[in-house]
This record gives C-alpha cells, structure tokens and sequence, in this order.
C-alpha cells in the first residue's frame, strides 16, 4: 500500500474497452468522448492512445478542452467536437486550434458561417434529452440557412439520447424516429445517436458514428457492472484507522 493516495491509469485497458466497443458497434466509426480531461484521467495520454487504436475523431465539452486536447495531439490530425457549440465570442479561439462547434441553434449557424474562410461544423438536436440541440422542427430550417452559407462543410447530425440505459424505455424508439425525419432533411450526411449505453441498442441506433464516453473508463453501458469492460483507473490510499 502507498504511503500516499495513488491513481494508476491502465492504457491498455482503455485500448480494451475501446477495441471492444467497435466490435459491438455494427460497424459504425467509434469518436471517443474525452470531456472534463479525459474524465479526470489525463486527456493527452488517453487520446494519444486512443489514437493510435484508430479514433480520428474526438468529442469534449468545453472550448478550453478542445483547447488543451489540440495541444495534446499535437500534429495528429483529429477532429475535435466541442459539444458546447458555438459560445458568443469563442469563433476565432475555435479557428485558432481548428475545432468543430456542434452548433445547437440557428443564430450559431449563421454566426459560424459569417466568420469567413472554410469552416466544418455539427449540427445537434434535440429529440428528447431537453439538453441542448436544435428544435426538431427546425430541420428545414437549419438545411436552407448552411445552404446559405458557402463556407460551411457540415460533418455530422447528431442527437443524444436520455434513456439508452433503460433498453425497453419507449422514449428510445420515440426519439429513434424522432432522429429518423431529422435525418431526412440532411441526405449523405452521417449521423450520430448513441453513446455508450446506445450501442447496445442495435444497429438502427448505431447509425453512422458512436461517442463512447463512460464505457471507454470502464463503466457498464447499462450502468452496472458489466465483464466486457475493464477498469481504467486504480485508486490506493492507505488506510489511518478503522473503527467499529
């Protein structure tokens, strides 16, 4: 036992969890979800990692990730979502380290597209989490407005969602179709609707693109213990007294 509180990370159980994830995906390309530092983890060396096991595409929360997860990859030529979207005043700090906004409503489309130069970008929506993303309803919408806009390559539509932990929940089905008249107004594009827990739902819900976030680390998709997952970290404390 340490004479301190240690953190053991283990690579080649992340390389693990996320081998395993493709092979249960149907197929679909696997975007690790690397937030909050590679979930407390170290977001450089579990992306490097996850890198060399083939992820080419990365999904974090805040700019200042996306930040700090460029850096971190180096020459790498990654993409990096920021899930975040599209905050007032951050297009030239997304230009500077060349992310991609997941942009969550109109006014960003048409901010994003006013900052000039080619720019690629996400479009979410909202079919249930009632989280953040686009009405569903404006699909349309959201179609003409990148249309007008020359500059913008669009790479992704993608929803998330709420009860994927629960398999017999009919609001996966709901928002399945929901996702299904979304996807209509965006012929070609790929499409993203499962996170961990989504993946295990099936190739309807697999489509295009998954973004394993907490399997990744070690934790069952279906929030329990599950055997095919192994755990990332470690962490050994000594122990200074025990009562009863």
């Amino acid at each position: 036992m340490p004479s301190t509180t240690l953190l053991t990370v283990d690579l080649d159980a992340l390389a693990h969890n996320y081998r395993q994830i493709a092979a249960d995906a149907a197929g679909a390309e696997v975007a690790p979800v690397v937030k909050a530092d590679g979930y407390g983890l170290g977001v450089g060396p579990v992306a490097r990692r996850l890198w060399q096991e083939g992820a080419r595409r990365f999904f974090v929360a805040r700019l200042s990730e996306g930040e700090a997860l460029r850096t971190a990859l180096a020459h790498r030529e990654a993409q990096i979502i920021v899930l975040d979207g599209l905050t007032d005043g951050a297009a030239d700090r997304m230009s500077a380290s060349d992310l991609t906004p997941a942009l969550t409503g109109l006014d960003q489309i048409d901010s994003w597209g006013a900052a000039g130069g080619p720019r690629r970008c996400v479009l979410h929506f909202d079919t249930g989490m009632n989280r953040l993303g686009l009405a569903c309803a404006g699909a349309s919408e959201a179609a003409a407005r990148l249309a007008r806009q020359p500059h913008l390559q669009l790479d992704l539509v993608m929803s998330h969602l709420a009860r994927a932990a629960d398999p017999s929940h009919p609001k996966n089905g709901r928002q399945a179709q929901a996702f299904a008249a979304v996807r209509a107004a965006f012929p070609g594009v790929r499409t993203s609707l499962a996170a961990s827990a989504g993946v295990y739902l099936g190739a309807d819900y697999c489509l295009d693109v998954v973004r394993p976030g907490i399997s990744l680390f070690g934790g069952g998709p279906l929030e329990r213990p599950d055997d095919r997952f192994r755990a990332v970290a470690r962490l050994q404390t000594p122990v200074l007294q025990v009562r009863e």
